[in-house]
């Protein structure tokens, strides 16, 4: 029963034998992903005009084939078991296309298959009625026949578990390979290995409450922060009264791969509680916006790209205060973007030509506003096409103190003990979540698109 390792199998094992696999990625291919790249690897790569993504596509393609051998040797390794009767006819092991049952659960299932058979000979001999050297011989043949079993079993369990564990390792670098694609070819623009990101927590609905709750969620941030080992430093949002909580919330985080635990946070945080000075249930939001600040200003500073086609600027005399000079020539100026329709006056100078600089600065600082504006609505339209649970509320997560629980709109999960999450344990755990069920949807669209530039 014992088959040979196939080639592509015993050259994995070698380039594994030193070393160990990390991954900084929260899941591992599920059994859809892996039928995609075993499809992967029967077909042939399209010659697209890019060099560079073709190249790269058929680097996943060779690893593919090297995981389909190796599913293909654990097929064989399955029927010659299921021949000796040692495993079930519907039984399969290794096969991660359709759930792979643990190395060790399989060694000790086939073990019991064994061990039962060989109990059923050893009661058959004894029950029989033979004399004392023939009942030795039969002890002598049953002894042989566990022997043969317990060695045969061993050398083919090992050869499984090697199998398995390279089918593991061997998925963990086209996982690896296929993140890599998206964000170099599918989504170049991506945040995903962003260490510093803006964290602005600002009140929505609910007056004096709403402003506490932006209070409470900047606390649980920084006890999620601690737990993570990043760093939070609050840069706005000292209040002059205590009482009035922190108005505006802005903080810099930093960390490794910062941008990605903290980007299912944006959106309205509702909170339903007694306020401090009411005995009425009370309902008050707060909006949290995450985003990546370098990225972000270059995106604007290109719509900023300011055109003397784009700009009106009109000259006239300054009014109020300021001597006959000042009312007798034309030193106040108007400057008007068209595209946005946004205007500034300027007449602090009684030159025309300072006016007109700071006329310039001063809209650019309007525009800065107005397009960040602008990218904010744009980040959380999409983000409301794209949330799991089909709300098409902004509304991502409500925190019930009356009941004590917390609801996840994105994927549609309560999880109980609002105190876990203000102290960041619970954050911890549904961050985990979102992250794996992220790269999931990630992974899935980048095969997709990768198999779109096959042929079969």
């Amino acid at each position: 029963m014992n088959k040979p390792l196939s080639t592509a199998a015993r050259h994995f094992f070698l380039s594994r034998r030193n070393s160990r696999l990390f991954s900084s990625i929260p899941t591992e291919l599920t059994s859809s992903q892996q039928k995609l790249l075993v499809q992967l690897a029967k077909r042939t790569v399209s010659k697209t005009g890019d060099g560079r993504t073709h190249q790269k596509i058929t680097k996943i393609q060779e690893r593919s084939k090297v995981l389909k051998t190796l599913h293909d040797d654990l097929d064989v390794y399955a029927e010659l078991f299921r021949e000796s009767g040692l495993l079930d006819e519907g039984d399969t092991f290794g096969r991660a296309l359709q759930g792979v049952p643990s190395p060790s659960a399989m060694g000790a299932k086939v073990g019991a298959r064994v061990d039962a058979k060989v109990g059923a000979d050893a009661k058959v001999g004894a029950d029989a009625k033979v004399d004392a050297q023939a009942d030795a011989q039969a002890d002598a043949k049953a002894d042989a026949d566990v022997g043969a079993h317990a060695h045969a079993d061993t050398h083919n369990d090992d050869d499984v578990r090697q199998l398995l564990r390279a089918v593991e390792d061997v998925g963990s670098l086209l996982l690896q390979d296929v993140v890599d694609f998206y964000k170099s070819v599918v989504n170049a623009e991506h945040h995903l290995d962003t260490d510093e990101v803006k964290l602005e927590i600002t009140p929505g609905v609910g007056g004096l409450e709403a402003k506490l709750f932006c209070s409470d969620l900047l606390s649980m941030y920084e006890h999620f922060c601690k737990l993570k080992d990043f760093q939070c430093t609050l840069i706005r949002g000292e209040s002059d009264d205590a009482k009035d909580g922190h108005r505006n919330i802005v903080a810099v985080v930093k960390g490794e791969r910062v941008y990605e635990h903290f980007v299912q946070e944006n959106g309205i945080h509702r909170v339903q509680r007694v306020p401090v000075n009411s005995k009425k249930i009370q309902t008050s939001t707060s909006v949290v916006f995450v985003y990546d600040e370098e990225s972000l200003r270059k995106k604007i500073k290109k719509k900023m790209n300011l055109k003397k086609s784009d700009l009106i600027i009109e000259t006239k005399r300054s009014g109020g205060p300021g001597g006959q000079s000042v009312n007798k020539n034309e030193t106040c100026v108007k400057v008007l973007h068209k595209p946005t329709n946004i205007s500034v006056e300027v007449q602090k100078t009684s030159s025309q030509m300072q006016n007109r600089n700071m006329a310039i600065e001063a809209l650019k600082t309007k525009l800065f506003s107005f397009y960040y504006q602008q990218e904010k609505d744009l980040f959380f339209k999409c983000r409301r096409s794209h949330k799991m649970s089909g709300d098409r509320s902004e509304k991502i997560r409500s925190y019930n103190f009356i009941n004590d629980f917390v609801t996840d709109h994105l994927s549609n999960v309560q999880y109980p003990g609002i105190d876990l999450f203000f102290r960041g344990d619970g954050l911890l755990r549904l961050v985990d979540h979102h992250r794996r069920v992220f790269y999931r949807h990630l992974v899935d669209e980048t095969l997709r698109f990768i198999l779109a530039r096959t042929q079969e």
